[in-house]
């Protein structure tokens, strides 16, 4: 949501092609044929993941988060935030604040077909562009596994429905052909978020709380993999009121070369703050719930 191009279509994958990852959660950079082997000896290791760093001839491996799939135990009694609210986005560039856009995003419970569900709408709109986008994402409320998941945008729009173990739908991009979406998968799986987070918002945060999440993205049509980390605690300060949050590292995100930084209300587990980091000279990208 930060990018000035299009964060709808941008994902982990995407911003860094050389990141390879595998059904069991390893993260692989540059692998070899003889580290290959190493990590087929690991395959029934299935909540590890495993970052296997290069440097001249240096393997490290470290042991990183769990990953966090539809039916986790973590997500048991979950609820997001509901209600309705806006996130204004803006970029920081030597002390300039440049508005880029706003996104008004409402989660509300309902029921389609007897299965109670979470309703999630965004309604994103660029400053200045005339370019705006409707999203609607449906969730069954016992586990966020994904039931639908549709976009229309001024420029390109998609769809994709998940029933009895099938994903299937559509993508239409600018002047390219419709992508149809039909495959089998062998679970649930978790949507994106498109503009604005909110499945964070569900999570049982607390100290050293760590966990990837594989999510489908339809743009991509593939999974991809989303890191959150509790990295301490925080104040912020919101109408006058100073507000304890957690702090979290949500990794790679929309921009190569970024991190996402996300400041997360402990009492109403909103989320009040997000900052995209890169370099120290580089712009910083904020977004602010209201």
């Amino acid at each position: 949501m930060f990018s000035e191009t299009d964060g709808l279509r941008v994902n982990l994958l995407k911003s860094n092609p050389r990141l390879v990852m595998n059904d069991i959660g390893m993260i692989c950079l540059a692998v070899s044929p003889f580290i290959m082997k190493v990590l087929a000896c690991l395959q029934p290791i299935r909540k590890l993941v495993l970052l296997v760093i290069f440097c001249q001839q240096l393997v490290i491996i470290a042991i990183a988060q769990d990953t966090l799939r539809v039916g986790s135990t973590v997500l048991e009694g979950a609820i997001p935030p509901l209600g309705t609210w806006s996130v204004e986005s803006f970029k920081i560039h030597q002390g300039v604040r440049t508005p880029i856009n706003r996104s008004i995003v409402t989660i509300k419970q309902a029921a389609e077909e007897g299965v109670p569900v979470y309703a999630v709408s965004i309604i994103h709109s660029a400053v200045g562009r005339g370019d705006s986008a409707l999203t609607t994402i449906v969730v069954r409320q016992k586990d966020f596994a994904l039931l639908r998941h549709k976009v229309k945008a001024s420029h390109d729009s998609a769809l994709v429905l998940f029933s009895q173990g099938f994903l299937s739908g559509w993508v239409v991009l600018p002047n390219k052909p419709v992508l149809l979406i039909d495959m089998k998968t062998p679970h649930p799986v978790f949507p994106v978020d498109g503009p604005a987070p909110w499945l964070l918002s569900a999570l049982p945060l607390k100290e050293n709380f760590s966990v990837v999440i594989p999510r489908y993205s339809m743009w991509e049509m593939s999974e991809f993999y989303e890191e959150v980390r509790v990295v301490g605690t925080d104040t912020l300060e919101r109408n006058g009121k100073r507000v304890e949050c957690w702090k979290v590292d949500n990794g790679p995100f929309a921009i190569p070369g970024y991190r996402a930084y996300r400041w997360v209300d402990k009492k109403t587990k909103g989320i009040l703050q997000t900052v995209l980091r890169g370099k120290p000279e580089d712009p910083e990208y904020w977004s602010i719930t209201e």
